[in-house]
């Protein structure tokens, strides 16, 4: 007999292993050493078993927990005193990526989310006597604390709070939240153990209420349940006992949920995911058992998933007829756990960066195998293993939606018949902090990351209007070829909004002239008092119909691509705002020369050094690198989020501009796709008489604006950032003295 054992060996013989065990007469401790004894000594012969790993695991934390302790009192712990208020606060405070409810609902899209749902939120019998009476997930989730600088821990629940999954109600509203943003259905995590279920009274619930209208499938958890919370084999609360009679059992009690209606087929096979289909003796012959029976009660195919958790890859090797991604399973970028200021000094939980997974996931090459992709909004595990948690850093909304993007890219070739799905992971694991439900810190703002990218989906095949907004003041002269150049645009959905801020000359009068000339060019012309560049394009703004904004000065012109160009890369980049390269031209419209013009040869220097920055928010702190607001497109949202264009002189668009890479996703288009006018009545030429006070002012409010969370998302190695913030003399911009974010920034910090 093989020692991992046949069927009947690991059915009879490990339970049988294991009831010996636990009850010889020994002290726990004796008993403990004469287990490692065993495997110390049959190692050779069972270092391939599951057993055999998880002792591993086990020995290598306790000399982890024993090495941390006797050296707890010499580990640096960054916690201090004034700082206490700040760490906890974090969890429930809005953040600056805090959405509220969207007031509609996600337009159909062409593809079919699914969300992984956990039941674990309601008290029930075996929960009471394994972790105490009362016990729910909520119990791990609130009492978590953070364990470094930035670590967003306790994860409070938004609008519906510590819930209980045995209220109808509850359900009702999650469905209502997930058909909000655009969710087509959940996946339900399916606890069947030999004919025992647990945690069944949610889905119970759903199944028998035709009226919740959301589609729904299930995912087997068909691994022992343990105190560990991670599958092990020691420790088990309600084992598994997988067996041809266990197949027929398992298929026969889910028959009533594969025949109803809401449950979700592909191709017209219901979907069944397996959680760890390895650990099935003979998933081959297990696979064609469900066919059969299926067939047989009618049920019709069906298309069996296996999810790729720990090392399952290729679907094939066990009959079934897809995977799908299950992360964090298979994604381990570079540790970061060293960089982090930790308050716990025996903390031994590993910290990755979120982006670097992104990044990661983005370049993964296609297998020739059918694979669904999964993307998690965040993870941390740290409240089901204080102090021990695996963290994804710095996730962010802006970040989740570029993961989903990239699903969304790749499985647009898809074959089926069917809208391709996405997965994610999770609706609501609270304790692995994955959860798209609304929080207090971020409220829907994960929703509204996922309804961005299903809805910028469907307007990639439709043609959004945008509202060009024209501020004029004293520019008779050349506002004819700012709207020529508008009119002009390959994209031809537009709309325009000239506001004459109170001109002195001729400038109403010509654009009246321009659309005598152009009847077929429709102009809104609106008229106010003078005020300045910032109010004449929020009354331009009021005037708008469009979700989508483009400025443009009234003496400059746009390429005739740019306005499709841009929109191409908003829609398909998720940006809230965009910009392009720039031309620069003299009066007479013809290129400039540049270098006859000092401030303009400066300023190309910075626009070409950009381009060698990690991250934009360097280069756009560096300058402006967009010139001028008449270089933005934007959507019509973050201007109403940021309140507007700042009343600043000069520096309106570089104050918006940062304003917005705080809060939301900016990218540049390095085409020069913008022509700025060079002339003597121009601000341009007033650089260097007002610069230098608006500066301070712009990167004061900046830096002083941003939050921990928000300087660990933009800038992810503090220290290129303060080797940057030194070199450019921005040191008195930075957080207080005393602020953690101040003490993360400076972290091993060398003098200069």
């Amino acid at each position: 007999m093989k020692v991992d054992g046949s069927s009947a060996s690991r059915k009879y013989l490990k339970p049988m292993a294991r009831f010996l065990y636990e009850r010889l007469p020994l002290a726990p401790s004796r008993r403990k050493a004469l287990k490692d004894g065993v495997y110390r000594v049959m190692a050779p012969l069972i270092k391939n078993t599951q057993s055999y790993r998880y002792w591993q695991i086990e020995r290598r934390d306790q000399a982890t927990d024993a090495a941390l302790r006797s050296r707890g009192g010499e580990r640096h712990v960054a916690l201090l005193p004034q700082h206490f208020d700040e760490i906890f606060e974090a969890s429930s405070q809005r953040s600056a990526y805090y959405r509220p409810i969207r007031e509609l609902p996600v337009t159909t899209s062409g593809f079919n989310v699914i969300a992984f749902y956990l039941p674990q939120f309601h008290a029930f019998p075996e929960n009471d006597e394994w972790w105490g009476r009362g016990f729910t997930e909520w119990t791990n989730v609130s009492k978590s604390v953070p364990q470094f600088a930035g670590h967003l821990q306790p994860r409070l629940p938004g609008e519906l709070g510590f819930y209980d999954l045995r209220v109808k109600d509850v359900l009702r509203r999650q469905q209502q939240l997930a058909r909000l943003y655009g969710i087509h259905g959940f996946c339900f995590h399916h606890y069947w153990f030999a004919g025992k279920r647990l945690m069944e009274a949610p889905f119970n619930h759903v199944l028998a209420d035709p009226s919740m209208e959301l589609s729904f499938c299930l995912c087997w958890a068909n691994e022992n349940w343990t105190r560990r919370w991670d599958g092990a084999e020691h420790d088990v609360l309600i084992s598994q006992e997988h067996s041809p009679e266990d197949d027929l059992a398992f298929i026969a009690d889910i028959l009533p949920a594969l025949r109803d209606s809401r449950y979700i087929r592909i191709d017209g096979a219901a979907l069944l995911i397996v959680y760890r289909v390895a650990l099935l003796p003979d998933p081959h012959a297990t696979a064609q058992r469900w066919r059969d029976y299926c067939r047989q009660q009618g049920v019709g195919e069906i298309h069996l998933i296996a999810a790729q958790t720990f090392g399952i890859r290729d679907p094939r090797d066990y009959g079934f007829d897809a995977a799908v991604e299950f992360p964090p399973h298979h994604i381990e970028p570079e540790e970061i756990s060293s960089d982090q200021l930790v308050f716990n000094a025996l903390f031994r939980g590993r910290i990755f960066r979120y982006a670097d997974v992104v990044r990661h996931q983005r370049d993964a090459v296609a297998p020739d195998y059918k694979l669904y992709r999964c993307a998690f909004p965040s993870w941390d595990n740290s409240a089901r293993k204080p102090g021990r948690g695996h963290v994804f850093h710095a996730s962010s909304p802006a970040w989740f939606g570029e993961w989903l993007r990239n699903i969304a890219e790749g499985s647009r070739a898809e074959s089926s018949v069917n809208a391709p799905m996405i997965f994610v992971n999770a609706w609501n694991e609270w304790g692995e902090g994955a959860h798209l439900e609304p929080d207090r810190r971020h409220g829907y703002a994960y929703l509204e990351a996922l309804g961005d990218v299903l809805a910028d989906h469907r307007l990639q095949n439709e043609s959004p209007l945008v509202s060009v907004i024209i501020p004029l003041y004293n520019h008779a002269r050349y506002i004819g070829d700012a709207l020529a150049s508008v009119f002009a645009q390959s994209y031809t959905n537009i709309e325009v909004i000239v506001v004459d801020d109170g001109s002195t000359d001729d400038s109403a009068a010509a654009v009246r002239r321009y659309g005598e000339r152009n009847p077929d060019h429709p102009i809104e012309i609106v008229r106010k008092e003078n005020g300045g560049s910032h109010t004449a394009i929020a009354k331009g703004v009021a005037h708008a119909n469009g979700e989508f904004i483009a400025f443009l000065n009234s003496d400059d012109c746009y390429a005739s691509s740019r306005i499709g160009r841009l929109l191409e890369c908003m829609l398909h980049d998720g940006l809230e705002l965009t910009f392009s390269g720039v031309d620069f031209i003299d009066e007479e419209g013809r290129p400039s020369a540049e270098s006859e013009h000092e401030v303009v040869m400066s300023l190309r220097e910075k626009l070409n050094a950009s381009l060698e920055y990690p991250a934009l928010v360097y280069a756009c702190l560096d300058s402006n690198v967009a010139v001028s607001t008449g270089n933005f497109m934007l959507r019509r949202r973050l201007y109403d989020r940021l309140g507007g264009l700042a009343a600043l002189k000069l520096c309106h668009d570089w104050d918006f501009l940062l304003r917005a890479l705080a809060i939301a996703k900016v990218g540049c288009v390095a085409e020069r796709l913008y022509s700025y006018r060079l002339h003597g009545a121009n601000t341009f030429e007033q650089l260097r008489d007002d610069a230098i006070s608006e500066t301070d002012v712009v990167l004061g409010n900046f830096f002083q604006s941003l939050d921990l969370e928000q300087l660990q998302v933009l800038f992810e190695d503090h220290r290129y950032f303060r080797r940057f913030v030194r070199q450019h003399g921005y040191e008195r911009f930075l957080p207080r003295n005393g602020s953690l974010a101040r003490a993360w920034l400076m972290q091993d910090d060398e003098p200069a």
